[in-house]
């Protein structure tokens, strides 16, 4: 019996890590798919992708980081909003999530909130000079715009109870 070994013998991995690596390999490749919709324009083809990326590997933040611009693309701010937050949450010393949100709120031309958060994505080292520039393009038009912190964040609440209120009609939920 030769112990040689021939170098195709298999990996010494459990059935779990093989399974946890095929699930990222898998999401990996959904999120490449997602990448190349969304360089193309095609921001519904993208979302689709991400989004099974994200039910694959629901803990990677960049997952959702580029299903909020898949958003932002589709002008679908208050989801953008959403994965913009959950970036945060799950990576919070990550510029992008910020700026991500910033994006979202600049669509909903919320420019104070906007400003505030490409305030704290410049404030990491690694931000890049585009992060700079658009924090100097919010704060003008944030001050322009007239409207403070607190008035915006006030109408996004309305907007938002709004919304859940529309949701919960169309569901058959007698709304008061």
């Amino acid at each position: 019996v030769s112990t040689q070994s021939t170098g195709k013998e298999p990996l010494d991995m459990s059935d779990d890590e093989v399974d946890v690596e095929k699930t990222k390999a898998l999401a990996e490749a959904q999120k490449a798919k997602g990448n190349a919709a969304f360089a193309k324009g095609d921001n519904k083809t993208a979302l689709r992708h991400y989004t099974m990326a994200i039910n694959l590997a629901p803990e990677n933040a960049v997952y959702y980081s580029n299903r909020s611009a898949a958003h932002a693309g589709m002008g679908s701010w208050s989801l953008c909003l959403e994965d913009s937050h959950k970036t945060i949450e799950l990576r919070p010393e990550w510029f992008k999530g910020y700026t991500r949100l910033a994006f979202g709120f600049s669509g909903l031309k919320m420019y104070a909130c906007a400003q505030e958060q490409y305030e704290k994505a410049a404030a990491f080292e690694d931000a890049p000079q585009s992060v700079h520039d658009s924090l100097a393009k919010a704060s003008d038009t944030a001050s322009k715009s007239g409207a403070t912190l607190e008035e915006e964040r006030n109408w996004l609440m309305e907007q938002q109870a709004a919304e859940n209120k529309q949701k919960m009609a169309e569901a058959g939920c007698s709304v008061m």
